[in-house]
């Protein structure tokens, strides 16, 4: 109980600290636009080693901080046209990583799919978004060329 009439969390982001009684930092979380600073595409596996379907080519998402971030709702938009949506309770530990697949079926830790039977990624030039359960934009990736539309 925090004593407050007011609200303690504000819906479109925030950050909380838990210590223990010798001010050790237990536990930690991030949500929404405060978490926006911390996580970012940190890599596209353009060229999978899989033929044509290349389920194996990833986009990598990092987080920088000490917070354990919340990507409930957010969403990577590939330049493709492919979206995936992370559910709710998808969290990112402090200074992690989440791999999100085109189509691998053995996941491991930190590790998601966008169960896409064809290849997301084009090896010559592209990108991806993150955005956040607000369709902010969190981080851009651009590699290769890209065409002009």
């Amino acid at each position: 109980y925090f004593g407050s009439e007011r609200p303690i969390w504000n819906n479109r982001g925030d950050e909380a600290l838990l210590y223990d009684h010798n001010m050790e930092l237990v536990s930690s979380w991030c949500y929404g636009n405060k978490a926006h600073q911390y996580v970012d595409i940190s890599y596209i596996n353009v060229d999978g080693e899989q033929e044509r379907t290349e389920g194996d080519e990833y986009i990598e998402l990092t987080n920088f901080s000490k917070y354990r971030v919340d990507l409930s709702g957010w969403q990577i938009n590939a330049s493709s046209g492919n979206s995936f949506t992370f559910d709710v309770g998808t969290y990112i530990e402090p200074n992690g990583k989440l791999r999100i697949y085109t189509n691998k079926q053995d996941l491991n830790a930190n590790e998601l799919s966008f169960n896409c039977k064809r290849a997301i990624w084009n090896n010559t030039g592209g990108g991806g978004n993150l955005l956040d359960h607000l369709q902010m934009i969190v981080s851009e990736y651009h590699y290769g060329f890209e065409p002009q539309r």
